[in-house]
């Protein structure tokens, strides 16, 4: 979270650079420097470092799709009772309406 003092130097910097232009580069290498060090680098698999940007996507769909996946064997009952099951048509439709909000 930003504090109030570097919000206001942020605003100054893009005032100065909407002024002047590209002369003031100092605002613009260091907003370049700030983004690289958010980037995301790379992900530890097995034990090893992996920067490959596809094998990042496969590591981290797989390690979300373990981590939420059903467990189909434990649905819950009231009394007996079985709750009926969303189908996978049905729930495309409701994550297809919710994205859209």
């Amino acid at each position: 979270m930003a504090t109030y003092n570097e919000f206001i130097s942020r605003q100054k910097s893009r005032s100065k650079w909407v002024k002047e232009g590209d002369q003031n580069s100092k605002y613009f290498h260091a907003l370049v420097k700030w983004r690289r060090k958010k980037m995301f680098k790379g992900v530890q698999k097995e034990g090893r470092w992996v920067e490959n940007p596809n094998e990042i996507k496969k590591e981290v769909k797989a390690f979300f799709g373990n981590r939420f996946k059903e467990v189909r064997s434990h649905r819950p009952t009231l009394d007996g009772a079985r709750f009926s099951q969303i189908l996978v048509g049905e729930s495309n439709l409701v994550v297809a309406s919710t994205t859209r909000i």
